[in-house]
């Protein structure tokens, strides 16, 4: 579990590299991870709501990216 990351931006980085590969459910378990530790983080918000519009989670997409 060493390679886990845990810092916010650690985090940030992996969700945003998972999203671009097409893992959603990753990127999106990644993009909770980090507003876990960071609740108002825009960035985190952002991709988490694109992610969900992806999956056509249409009410949480707007709800994150607001």
């Amino acid at each position: 579990m060493a390679d886990v990351p845990q810092l916010p931006n650690e985090l940030l980085e992996l969700a945003l590299a998972a999203q671009n590969a097409g893992q959603m459910d990753k990127a999106i378990n990644a993009y909770i991870a980090v507003l876990d530790q960071q609740p108002a983080n825009p960035d985190a918000w952002h991709y988490l709501g694109l992610c969900q519009r992806s999956q056509k989670q249409w009410q949480l997409a707007i709800d994150s990216i607001r």
